[in-house]
């Protein structure tokens, strides 16, 4: 039996002109009926590190790719009109004279030309926006020099007046702009008067039937924007911030949804105007039953609608209604309630001269403030007896972090999951034992157990592996800011935490470490903290301690 390969790799001389040293492999075919070939073009030898030799590979390329670009698409609007010239030519010479052969030539000039389209409109197309969200503008300078170039472009440098007068300043030409919209959009024609609805009826003879008057007032529903999105084209932005349909389209799942948090943030308009606090002076500003400026609040909620009918002021009016002068001009009082809301207007003194304020009422600087504002809508409690367990100023932050999910017991263990997903095992994966849940974990687990009973021998605390009975005598024990509660507490957190991350890398990557690695990793967190804020050869910790901590430096 006489068997040859047929794999060849093809090449014409300009390769061989560029490429002469070009080595070519074929690699098993596997499961095709043809070998993989592999092409290796032998370059000049780059030295350095692998950025730096990508960087040279990537220049020794760009003279080819240049080259492409010229060759294809330089010039791409000459080059296509002179190939269109051809098509017109071709189509006079075929109408005067239709042969079989100028049909066929007519034809692929046709199709040349509208290769040659569809380029040139591709290329208009990346010339006319820049997509930042697909390759991102990762800070560079070419991305601020074009937000330089568009602020450029969008500044307005001069602005000619009505009187003909060129104006360069910015407050003339923002008072230019106001007072043009104004005269435009604020002035009325003298010459109008008011038409009659029965006269535009009898004039527009055509009514709209009464069930698409019902569609036309229907809510927009959900589906419909999806499908109008849809059927927009790729390249289109429906806004002004220049995402295209193509960004929606792709990130519809997260997108569909976002405005609902927006109708979340409205619904928090009631919480949000008992934090506001007007204080009257002109009352301009200031409305007299739904502001909060009085001494009782609201007046509305506080009294009801009847109070606005007792005075005969209306529901909309503003405080500057009962103001003449420096003094309050309120009707007499004909009701209790009345009595009891002009009884507190001795303390306010109006102002005609001075404008109305508004404060932020849980800041004390009259300015908002994001902490102070969390403070006065979040509901206080009192603190916990395990709190300095956790956030102490010496803590590790993820130790820190994961220790106070499993206090709260939030950490997702496999009987937590179990309630979402029946199917799953609940067996703890460090032991393959009991029923994986926090107080198994923290420290009942054979596992777990060792490394925390060898941890207490060295720290010289008692070993204790219930949960609750840790935490207990962890809390009434552990208060001092002593170096030594220190270690304990940074022992403690560090060993919640690595006990979970080598939980969830069994469970997620199948990697394993023994007790004694995680021990090691656990000295060395513990030990890097401490001499991180202890200054050598203080006196502070009891030599035995110190020493299997491997901190001689700072013992007795």
């Amino acid at each position: 039996m006489i068997s040859k390969k047929l794999d060849k790799l093809m090449v014409n001389e300009v390769w061989l002109d560029n490429f002469p040293s070009t080595k070519a492999s074929f690699l098993p075919p596997g499961c095709s009926d043809h070998c993989a070939g592999l092409v290796e073009i032998t370059l000049p030898m780059i030295k350095g590190c692998a950025m730096y030799q990508l960087c040279k590979k990537l220049k020794v390329l760009k003279p080819a790719l240049k080259k492409l670009n010229t060759d294809h698409y330089g010039d791409i609007q000459s080059r296509l009109q002179q190939e269109r010239d051809k098509l017109h030519m071709l189509q006079l010479d075929l109408l005067a004279n239709p042969r079989e052969d100028l049909i066929q030539v007519e034809h692929e000039q046709a199709n040349k030309v509208a290769a040659l389209q569809l380029a040139e409109e591709s290329f208009f197309r990346q010339k006319s926006r820049v997509k930042w969200l697909q390759e991102g503008d990762s800070n560079i300078a070419y991305f601020h020099k074009v937000v330089k170039i568009k602020r450029m472009k969008n500044t307005i440098i001069e602005l000619t007046a009505m009187d003909g007068r060129k104006l360069t300043a910015l407050s003339d030409m923002e008072a230019e702009a106001v007072q043009f919209y104004k005269n435009l959009l604020g002035t009325q024609d003298v010459n109008c008067r008011k038409v009659d609805s029965q006269w535009l009826k009898d004039l527009l003879q055509f009514q709209l039937p009464e069930d698409l008057c019902t569609l036309l007032t229907q809510p927009v529903t959900a589906t419909e924007i999806k499908a109008i999105v849809f059927n927009s084209p790729g390249h289109k932005a429906h806004g002004p911030d220049g995402y295209t349909a193509e960004f929606f389209k792709a990130s519809w799942a997260i997108v569909a949804n976002a405005s609902w948090g927006w109708r979340k943030i409205l619904k928090l308009r009631q919480v949000a105007r008992k934090l506001i606090k007007h204080v009257p002076v002109n009352g301009m500003d200031t409305y007299i039953w739904h502001d909060h400026w009085h001494p009782c609040g609201p007046l509305l909620e506080t009294y009801g609608d009847s109070i606005v009918r007792d005075t005969g002021i209306p529901s909309q009016a503003k405080l500057a209604c009962v103001i003449s002068g420096n003094f309050w001009k309120w009707p007499s009082a004909r009701s209790p309630q009345l009595v009891q809301i002009q009884m507190h207007l001795f303390s306010i003194w109006p102002k005609q001269s001075e404008k109305d304020q508004v404060l932020w009422v849980p800041s004390t600087s009259r300015s908002y403030k994001a902490g102070q504002t969390w403070n006065w809508l979040r509901r206080k409690q009192g603190r916990k007896a395990w709190h300095k367990l956790i956030w102490f100023y010496q803590a590790i932050p993820k130790h820190s972090f994961i220790s106070w999910l499993a206090i709260l017991n939030r950490l997702t263990t496999k009987v937590r999951q179990k309630q979402w997903t029946p199917t799953i095992a609940d067996t703890c994966i460090l032991c393959n034992g009991s029923s994986e849940t926090n107080e198994h974990l923290f420290f009942k687990c054979n596992f777990t157990s060792n490394i925390w009973q060898q941890l207490c021998f060295i720290t010289g605390i008692p070993f204790i592996d219930s949960w609750q009975s840790l935490m207990h005598w962890l809390g009434k024990r552990i208060r001092r800011k002593s170096l030594y509660h220190t270690l304990i507490k940074l022992t403690w957190n560090a060993s919640v935490y690595h006990v979970w991350m080598e939980r969830n890398r069994r469970f997620h990557q199948q990697v394993f470490k023994s007790e004694s690695a995680l021990i090691h990793d656990i000295q060395i967190d513990v030990r890097s903290k401490i001499l991180g804020f202890v200054q050598p050869k203080s006196l502070l910790l009891p030599t035995t301690i110190a020493r299997n901590w491997g901190l001689e430096t700072i013992a007795v």
